[in-house]
């Protein structure tokens, strides 16, 4: 018995928090948890919010790598259009961490708008072929 426990507090050390957790599906749901605390932040004008959840955004967990590679097979060349997405999402959300607490309202809207855009075009265009793929 001493030994099982040993061993589960070994494996605990060596994993690292969250590490099993870290799949496509649990990305984009935190990625749609902090849009939503993005789009809060500017209904009641708190700036460090929206440059807290857009930097949680840019820094989301990579995309585990056996994922990548069943998401290239099905999508061929297609991945090229798929990461494209998910650079843009970025680069928007590094532009709002950088600029939202000096930015102006509008120009934070077109930003967060235009990441909203992407995200929806990437789900239209891929969702249906990766999510059975990856359960």
């Amino acid at each position: 018995m001493r030994k099982v426990i040993f061993f589960i507090a070994l494996i605990s050390l060596a994993t690292p928090v969250g590490a099993a957790e870290d799949n496509l599906k649990s990305i984009m749901q935190g990625i749609g948890q902090n849009f939503i605390q993005i789009v809060e932040a500017l209904l009641i004008g708190d700036r460090e919010l929206l440059v807290q959840a857009a930097g949680k955004i840019a820094q989301h967990p990579e995309i585990p790598d056996y994922q990548k590679t069943l998401i290239a097979g099905e999508l061929g060349e297609e991945i090229a259009q798929f990461a494209q997405f998910d650079q843009i999402v970025h680069s928007l959300s590094l532009g709002l961490e950088g600029k939202g607490l000096g930015a102006t309202e509008q120009e934070l809207l077109r930003d967060t708008q235009e990441m909203l855009t992407a995200c929806s075009s990437c789900h239209a265009a891929y969702k249906e072929r990766i999510s059975p793929i990856l359960e």
